[in-house]
């Protein structure tokens, strides 16, 4: 918590904004989000400020993506456009962070919500994915109950459980 707080502080710095508009804030938090996708931590954080900068100009998150997740990141933030166009970017910060059975989101969004029951409670954010939307970006706005199992976590598992080479493959 202490860490994700003084990153966005930092942030805050080049970006003023981020201290005073939640939207804004939202924005920053689902690049960084996003964008986490197979990136290690520092190359996160510049590609998720290149996004916001280019948020901040054209009003929407620009179709870009990094590393071997590009296809994914661009699929993630054409659905976030989409979304903050047809609802307006307070229902769409409202919406990330309000709770949904797996059955309503889908039925709400359309969208499909992988590796949760129907009748399981998520967030808005789910339409992101579990590791994107329901675990980090979560993470990143102070909620912790969801955990965001990343490549890092399951980097964990393995040496715990001395399978460390059978969790990286897969």
């Amino acid at each position: 918590d202490g860490v994700i707080r003084r990153t966005l502080n930092m942030a805050a710095l080049k970006h003023p904004e981020l201290a005073t508009d939640q939207n804004a804030a939202t924005a920053f938090k689902l690049a960084m989000a996003i964008t986490s996708q197979g990136l290690n931590v520092e190359d996160n954080i510049k590609v998720a400020d290149r996004v916001y900068t280019d948020y901040k100009k054209l009003n929407k998150f620009p179709l870009f993506g990094s590393g071997d997740s590009i296809a994914v990141m661009k699929k993630s933030f054409k659905r976030a456009n989409a979304m903050i166009e047809r609802m307006g970017m307070d229902d769409f910060r409202q919406f990330l962070e309000t709770p949904y059975s797996v059955r309503d989101l889908t039925a709400a969004t359309g969208e499909k919500i992988s590796g949760e029951l129907k009748d399981e409670m998520v967030l808005g954010s789910a339409v992101f994915g579990p590791k994107i939307g329901l675990g980090f970006y979560s993470n990143l706005n102070g909620n912790f109950e969801p955990v965001t199992m990343d490549m890092w976590f399951m980097r964990l598992i393995g040496r715990i459980t001395g399978q460390l080479r059978s969790f990286d493959e897969k």
